[in-house]
């Protein structure tokens, strides 16, 4: 799995080429959460702000050690897919967990959609680097 390739698609996912819409819980291309902020500041004693996520490579830099933090081997038992980041990055810590959950598929419908959508993309990115 390359890191840049899911960062990409993730953006295109969250924004595409159009700036993201103000609000006060997502913000930036990659839509970063205060819960990415806060979780990132207190494992790693950075101070960033949520604000600061509206530039693209603060957007990036949050993103690589949230996924540092969530996507570990250890975590998920496995190495991390793209899957596994999209699902991290939508459904939080515990994506993995609700995409694969049988006996809901209806509650986390959009978190399936959502992932697909970034999977479908890394795998088009993927192919025109070979």
């Amino acid at each position: 799995m390359n890191m840049e390739i899911l960062l990409l698609a993730l953006m295109a996912v969250e924004t595409g080429d159009r700036p993201a819409p103000p609000s006060n819980w997502q913000v930036g291309p990659l839509q970063v959460t205060q819960q990415a902020v806060d979780d990132v500041n207190k494992r790693f004693g950075t101070e960033f702000k949520l604000q600061q996520c509206e530039d693209l490579e603060v957007s990036k830099n949050v993103a690589r050690l949230y996924f540092s933090i969530w996507g570990t081997r250890a975590r998920l038992c496995r190495k991390m897919t793209y899957e596994d980041g999209a699902a991290i990055w939508r459904g939080g810590p515990t994506g993995p967990g609700k995409l694969h959950r049988q006996k809901r598929v209806h509650v986390h419908g959009k978190l399936r959609d959502y992932c697909e959508r970034v999977v479908n993309l890394c795998a088009a990115m993927e192919g025109q680097r070979r």
